[in-house]
């Protein structure tokens, strides 16, 4: 089959810590558990004894007002992770005062640092999102919607322009890199978000407001973006073409 030009890389995210806020970059390196330097740290409920034992801003909106770093953004898996805090107070990811002041914010209960050789996902390891997308829920909405709300890894403009047209891709192969023949990376479309509170909370402020999740969930069942596993590593840049096979 002749690859489809679907679309260019626009935006790349990582969040060096689940929940708090990412950092965009200009490339990231993909491996076959994710982007390199994603979502490699987490908080942990130390009292929950569940299948999902994270802290997230489900718990504690304010989490994602949390500003984490990689003191040496090139080298990820060697690099420290500081953290800002929302009143601008900044500490070692490791710090235990963090995990303390963490604690008080979520009313006194435990809460854990776990660090993994691997992202914190829930699902897949790679998300995405195209802008289209993203403008439809804002209209659906009828207010702004940032789009950092949705925490994805890649954010795309899809040839087109067409809202939701990533769901399309679901059950296909994207090859991205300049050269479909040769391409940088490789990832499989495995299946739909679908989205929780978590688009509900401002990530300036963390106050929660209900119209972002209502309007998902009016429009595609609750689902916006797709999850994407990795086939073949390499190195993923913002411009990079998108093609369908």
């Amino acid at each position: 089959m002749k690859p489809q030009l679907a679309g260019r890389v626009a935006e790349l995210w990582r969040y060096p810590v689940k929940s708090m806020q990412g950092e965009a970059v200009p490339e990231a390196d993909l491996y076959w558990y994710g982007l390199d330097g994603d979502r490699r740290y987490a908080f942990l409920q130390g009292d929950n004894p569940s299948g999902f034992p994270w802290l997230t801003g489900r718990e504690l909106p304010d989490l994602v007002r949390y500003r984490p770093a990689w003191v040496d953004p090139a080298r990820p898996l060697d690099s420290p992770v500081r953290v800002q805090t929302p009143s601008g107070r900044e500490l070692a990811v490791t710090d235990s005062a963090l995990a303390a002041a963490l604690s008080v914010a979520w009313g006194g209960r435990e809460v854990k640092l776990i660090q993994l050789n691997r992202g914190a996902t829930d699902t897949g390891a790679v998300s995405l999102i195209g802008r289209a997308t993203l403008r439809r829920i804002e209209a659906l909405a009828g207010r702004p919607v940032d789009r950092r709300r949705f925490r994805q890894n890649l954010i795309v403009e899809v040839a087109g322009a067409t809202p939701f047209a990533e769901d399309s891709w679901l059950g296909r192969t994207l090859f991205i890199g300049p050269d479909p023949a040769a391409p940088a990376a490789v990832l499989a479309a495995i299946r739909p978000i679908e989205r929780c509170q978590m688009v509900n909370i401002d990530p300036d402020t963390g106050v929660r407001s209900a119209e972002i999740l209502r309007a998902v969930n009016r429009s595609r069942d609750n689902c916006a973006g797709i999850y994407l596993w990795p086939l073949q590593p390499g190195r993923l840049r913002v411009g990079d073409p998108i093609w369908l096979v």
